[in-house]
């Protein structure tokens, strides 16, 4: 269900990044610059939030704990 979420959140991200860039680069006099940098601007922001939430989910994988429960051996076993 978190990767559903995820995938969701990166589709919108990317499609308001390119819609916005699409916009922009209209010839609309006063709505491509109106409605094209704000959604650029909210695309890229998306993106960054996107992918900083993946990069957190990601962390929880036993690898991870397995190498951080060695490292509280290792500290406990030398430490003076």
């Amino acid at each position: 269900m978190k990767k559903n979420k995820l995938w969701l959140s990166t589709f919108i991200a990317c499609t308001l990044l390119i819609g916005g860039i699409i916009l922009f680069m209209q010839k609309v006099p006063f709505w491509s610059v109106f409605l094209g940098i704000p959604a650029i601007q909210l695309g890229i922001v998306f993106l960054i939030f996107t992918f900083e939430k993946s990069s957190t989910e990601g962390i929880d994988d036993e690898e991870t704990k397995e190498i951080h429960t060695v490292k509280q051996k290792y500290k406990q076993r030398y430490t003076f």
